[in-house]
């Protein structure tokens, strides 16, 4: 903190170091100058010393300064009266933090929020620890197509954009209630992850990641009748793929992106692309490790063998399901 003292009449009569650094001036050369010499002392100031003055009592307010090498920087000025050895105002002790970077941080990680899911935000420093070349880990990934492009009505481009991110925070609220991490939003579609390094689930991702899809569907139900449209069938699209995936930062040092890559992505993708409108379509992974380890948690579920479809690079058709509640 810097710190600098003055009499009654506002002359400075000492000043650290950290005073002098932040607020660009000489130290030694500031002493015996008029506080405004060193520090812009508006009406705002002015008044708070004043009171700190003739009350005795701590002051304390934010202020902005443009400070002449630093450019604009925030202060937080803590003014605490000082006394004069026969027990009367003898001046002010003014401390200075500068809160300019802390809070351009706190801004920064506040926009953040509204892009990244909370878990995303919380592991932030964990994000940056991995390394370029990532890990190696089983997950579950969910694509959702909340509703195809095509199928909005003609509008100016803010309605369309408005309409858009309305079907998005639907189908995302729910994903980040069953705690999965959002990926990306790629138009109309977004790219789910659960059990990342960021939201580790033991084996309970595949099944998660279907009772999200659940979820998605009734969020729907209800926006459809607020909306007051009933569509038949529904507009979202759902694919659902489990198995080992290669997760951390894609990028550049400047510009990275937490992301997974892999067969298992791919795939997840393709079966979203083959589903039907208000289809629930999952791969044989996850109904498989579903059947493995949360067997208990599935009872409320119905999964019905749909047939399989032939992936471009892969030679054997994959095996996929559709899912309902029960």
């Amino acid at each position: 903190s810097g710190v600098i003292t003055t009499n009654s009449h506002a002359q400075i009569m000492l000043m650290n170091s950290s005073a002098g650094e932040l607020l660009d001036v000489d130290r030694e050369a500031s002493i015996g100058k008029p506080l405004h010499h060193v520090l812009p002392v508006g009406n705002d100031l002015e008044n708070y010393m004043t009171n700190a003055l003739n009350t005795g009592n701590v002051q304390s307010l934010e202020s902005e300064f443009e400070i002449k090498a630093r450019g604009k920087r925030l202060f937080n000025i803590r003014l605490n009266p000082l006394k004069s050895i026969r027990d009367m105002a003898g001046g002010v002790a003014l401390v200075l933090d500068d809160l300019t970077d802390s809070r351009a941080r706190d801004e920064m990680i506040n926009l953040t929020k509204r892009y990244l899911p909370p878990k995303m935000v919380e592991n932030i420093g964990t994000i940056s620890q991995l390394a370029l070349g990532g890990e190696s880990r089983e997950v579950t990934c969910m694509y959702v197509d909340v509703r195809d492009i095509a199928s909005f009505s003609p509008a100016r481009p803010q309605q369309v954009v408005e309409q858009v991110n309305a079907y998005l925070s639907c189908a995302t609220s729910v994903i980040h209630q069953y705690e999965g991490i959002i990926d990306k939003y790629m138009g109309t579609i977004i790219m789910a992850l659960f059990n990342t390094q960021l939201n580790p689930m033991s084996h309970d991702h595949a099944i998660l990641a279907v009772k999200t899809a659940l979820g998605i569907r009734e969020a729907f139900q209800a926006f459809y009748a607020e909306a007051g449209i009933y569509p038949h069938p529904h507009y979202y699209r759902i694919g659902i793929n489990t198995g080992v995936a290669t997760l951390g930062n894609v990028g550049s040092f400047n510009r990275r992106e937490f992301t997974a890559i892999g067969d298992t992505i791919n795939l997840a993708k393709r079966i979203e692309e083959n589903s039907q409108s208000g289809q629930i379509l999952i791969g044989e992974n996850t109904y498989n490790h579903i059947q493995q380890y949360s067997r208990s948690f599935a009872q409320d579920i119905r999964f019905e063998e749909r047939n399989a479809i032939q992936v471009k690079g892969r030679q054997q058709l994959a095996r996929i399901y559709e899912v309902f509640t029960a």
